[in-house]
């Protein structure tokens, strides 16, 4: 997959893993199915960007096909990780993926809403990561779950910031992926009631120069705790069309 060269960018291309039913990473592997939301680059950058130092209970909402879930069990190797999906069909699946996985002992899922979660959980997460549905306008999938997975009529964004409250120590980070404008939004949401933005990757499918062109995607991170912003750019292709060397790095552990 690395050595496939574009003659144009489609972020489609990044952003679905086709029709392949295996997808093969360095520790674990998802099967996928035509009924869940494929594996795509959001959630590769997300969870390889994000930093779960010392979270020992990570929460994946929307948890899908277990991407997300299996790369923080990966990266952070003493933590517990919970997955919650409100599909039934990506709830099975992530535990499917889950028991192939060298670290399955340390992986549960559950088939519940983040409301529900929210409202009957005692336990406060060290860190809450999502690739949240953004589309709040438009045509919904013709196939329910995959219109859920990405409309965010079941759980807006606002919706999302008064369950994480709820969950959620003085400690807690969280971690997310949007479009530019839906990034925009949800800033603006989690500063009303107290979260800040310390990390921010603006991504970019290709090298280009920026010149005031808005990112395809931002990824998020953010704390209740006063600490310094840092900010960062992320070129997914070079200019030739290849991997750039920084998408490599950022990746290296989870891509053969």
């Amino acid at each position: 997959m690395r050595k496939k060269i574009l003659k144009s960018f489609d972020w489609k291309y990044f952003t679905f893993a086709k029709k392949r039913l295996e997808f093969l990473f360095k520790q674990f592997k998802i099967i996928q199915n035509d009924s869940v939301f494929k594996i795509g680059t959001d959630s590769i950058i997300l969870g390889s960007w994000v930093n779960f130092e010392k979270a020992s209970n990570i929460l994946d909402v929307g948890c899908g096909t277990g991407l997300l879930s299996l790369m923080a069990a990966q990266k952070e190797i003493k933590a517990n990780v919970l997955g919650i999906d409100l599909q039934k069909d990506a709830a099975d699946l992530s535990f499917s993926n889950f028991q192939n996985a060298p670290f399955s002992d340390r992986l549960k899922v559950v088939n519940e809403h983040f409301i529900q979660i929210s409202n009957t959980s005692n336990l406060k997460f060290d860190y809450i990561i999502s690739n949240p549905p953004y589309f709040s306008s438009g045509e919904a999938s013709k196939h329910r779950n995959l219109g859920i997975a990405r409309h965010n009529s079941a759980l807006p964004i606002i919706e999302f910031w008064n369950c994480v409250n709820k969950i959620s120590s003085d400690k807690t980070k969280i971690g997310l992926i949007y479009p530019f404008e839906e990034a925009q939004i949800c800033i603006i949401n989690a500063m009303e009631i107290g979260w800040n933005v310390h990390r921010r990757l603006n991504i970019y499918p290709k090298e280009t120069e920026i010149n005031g062109m808005n990112p395809k995607r931002v990824a998020l991170e953010f704390s209740r705790e006063n600490l310094p912003f840092e900010v960062d750019d992320l070129f997914i292709l070079a200019k030739n069309g290849h991997y750039t060397k920084e998408y490599i790095v950022l990746t290296k552990d989870f891509y053969l």
